[in-house]
């Protein structure tokens, strides 16, 4: 009989061999199973760890990397290590991060600038690294300075320029009848504000505050202060004001008066304030009115030839007020009386 092993292997936790066998006579094949890790454990191992440029690592004479064993990296004087400085063999055969790298550390921050978009997704930088950058927001590049820094051979970045300036405004105009703030300032640069305000009894027309954009300009007109005005005060019944006008600014004064026979209820004069408002309302004029009711007993033998007659009232010192005209109908049967209401003081 012959035999021989075509193939073993693990496949998992399974141990699969596959015997060819060739034989003139009946044969029995027993097999026997055993638990394998018992006879041969297994040890998972990493591949060994990268050697990195510009830096070194522990464990280099060793060959065998099992799970668990550690490993840690270092750079050369005047490289930045970027990444992970120790690395682990773990349970599935893998190292726990890739190999760090020696190379520039990340390009310095400017207060005028940063990098461009391109490069602020960048992590590594090896040597010869070129890097590019832009003006913040308020500043201008000058046309003439070079905007880059390169990486050098001992992993510092080149020198940087200050290659931007800051962007400026001219100064804010002064406004007539107003002031603004920031009078002795001599330079506005970029987000600078300015605000104005209006003297007393005029008003300010535009925007308060303005600001120096980003382009040297003004982010709007400086305002203007109108004088103020009041809306033109109202006319009362049985009286009039000694401004019939069309302008009615801050300060000016206008006075009430009553017709005869009418009394001034209120402030005679009143004067358009600082806030466009008049200083209080306007007056009223009012009349004292009297009704008259009486009664004639006439004894038509007796009465005057006349069909009209006059009742005249008096005050106590003898000036006469007003009077009554009363007219009779032509048979003396009935009087009118055409005024049943008089006005007096």
């Amino acid at each position: 009989m012959l035999w021989n092993i075509s193939q073993s292997l693990f496949e998992g936790e399974l141990f699969i061999l596959e015997i060819n066998v060739s034989a003139q006579s009946t044969f029995f094949l027993n097999l026997f199973f055993f638990p394998i890790f018992s006879l041969f454990p297994l040890v998972v191992q990493c591949q060994p760890p990268p050697n990195i440029q510009n830096g070194t690592r522990s464990n280099q004479e060793t060959a065998v990397f099992p799970s668990g064993m550690l490993v840690k990296y270092t750079c050369n004087p005047g490289y930045a290590l970027i990444g992970e400085a120790t690395i682990q063999c773990i349970d599935n055969g893998m190292w726990s991060s890739p190999a760090p790298t020696c190379n520039c550390d990340i390009p310095m921050r400017l207060d005028f600038a940063e990098l461009t978009d391109e490069y602020q997704k960048m992590n590594s930088f090896p040597v010869g690294s070129l890097v590019q950058y832009k003006c913040n927001p308020g500043y201008v590049k000058h046309p003439r300075m070079n905007a880059s820094s390169i990486c050098i051979r001992n992993q510092v970045w080149s020198e940087v320029q200050e290659f931007c300036k800051s962007e400026q405004c001219p100064p804010p105009p002064n406004i007539q009848n107003g002031t603004r703030s920031n009078q002795e300032t001599r330079v506005f640069s970029s987000g600078m504000l300015v605000k104005y305000a209006c003297n007393p009894g005029y008003d300010l027309i535009g925007e308060a505050t303005i600001h120096c954009t980003n382009a040297g300009r003004w982010s709007s007109p400086a305002p203007n202060c109108e004088v103020v005005q009041c809306q033109p005060p109202p006319d009362i019944q049985n009286g009039i004001n000694s401004n019939q006008g069309t302008l009615f600014p801050s300060g000016m004064l206008v006075k009430y008066t009553c017709s005869p026979g009418y009394v001034l209820i209120g402030e005679a004069t009143i004067q358009c304030m600082d806030n466009g408002t008049w200083s209080s309302p306007s007056p009223t004029c009012e009349g004292t009115f009297l009704e008259i009711g009486f009664t004639f007993r006439l004894d038509r033998a007796n009465f005057p030839p006349v069909n009209s007659f006059y009742i005249i009232l008096q005050e106590e010192a003898g000036n006469a007020l007003n009077f009554i005209p009363i007219r009779f109908s032509e048979d003396l049967t009935s009087t009118s009386l055409l005024n049943d209401l008089l006005v007096i003081k």
